[in-house]
């Protein structure tokens, strides 16, 4: 699926205290193919 697309939809707590994160969700879709990984950061004021 070249070009193609997947929605992964991650909650944060509500209770997440002040600071910075830093967020990493790795994907394997199996053993035929390679991995999928996305990094996020972001900051909770």
């Amino acid at each position: 699926m070249p070009q193609g697309m997947r929605e992964v939809k991650f909650h944060l707590p509500s209770a997440l205290a002040k600071g910075k994160y830093s967020i990493l969700g790795v994907i394997d879709y199996g053993s035929d193919t390679d991995l999928a990984g996305v990094e996020l950061e972001l900051e909770i004021k």
